[in-house]
């Protein structure tokens, strides 16, 4: 009698917390590409001012999101793991990776949208201590850089707006999205009406309805 292999698609386990925007985008990823069946969640928060590491964490860095796969592989930072989704989705992780314009504009996009997530982090630690009078330097530079930041997207270089969606817009939304979830001060949707509508067009989508922020 012959074996037969086994065609059921292998499952994953994502460690990360549904506090963090870098959490959500990859989240927000799986359920564009129908992998949730797939998906073993392990809630892990991290404390970046401590020393401890979590031992069920696998990245040496001890950073969340961190993906593991069926055969024990660790794949981490969000922007590889997306990739990696992608990759394994076929015909449907191409068109979240390129999308209508290209794979270096939805990239770039992306990367941006990663580098505000990133200054938003640190500024909500500044914020977050104690012994500050008022805002420091550190902290204005960076809303600075943020609001330059929600400007371009703004611009809608490229018609990005009202292209299909892709891996571009899900850190978009992420980034934006965090905005209202931890810096309520940076009112964003102010001189933004394109973006503001945008996003408020979109929020709706079943898979950013079931990944919001938490806790």
């Amino acid at each position: 009698m012959n074996s037969q292999v086994s065609s059921t698609p292998e499952p994953f386990r994502l460690l990360g917390s549904r506090r963090s925007p870098y959490v959500r985008k990859v989240l927000i990823t799986i359920m564009e590409l129908g992998f949730e069946d797939r998906l073993e969640f392990i809630e892990l928060t991290v404390n970046s001012r401590s020393v401890e590491f979590d031992p069920a964490n696998p990245n040496p860095l001890g950073q969340i999101p961190t993906l593991v796969t069926a055969s024990g592989e660790a794949i981490y930072d969000s922007p590889v793991i997306c990739a990696w989704l992608a990759l394994e989705a076929g015909a449907a992780g191409e068109r979240l990776t390129r999308g209508a314009r290209g794979c270096i504009e939805t990239t770039g996009r992306a990367s941006l949208a990663q580098s505000m997530i990133d200054l938003q982090l640190r500024l909500f630690s500044e914020d977050r201590r104690k012994d500050l009078a008022g805002e420091s330097g550190y902290a204005a530079g960076h809303r600075a850089r943020i609001a330059k930041g929600l400007d371009a997207f703004e611009a809608d270089r490229h018609g990005w707006m009202s292209a299909e969606f892709d891996l571009g817009q899900v850190a978009t939304v992420a980034m934006l999205s965090y905005l209202d979830f931890r810096h309520e001060t940076i009112v964003w949707r102010d001189r933004r009406p394109q973006l503001a509508a945008w996003y408020e067009g979109i929020r709706n989508r079943a898979s950013l309805r079931a990944t919001e922020y938490r806790g």
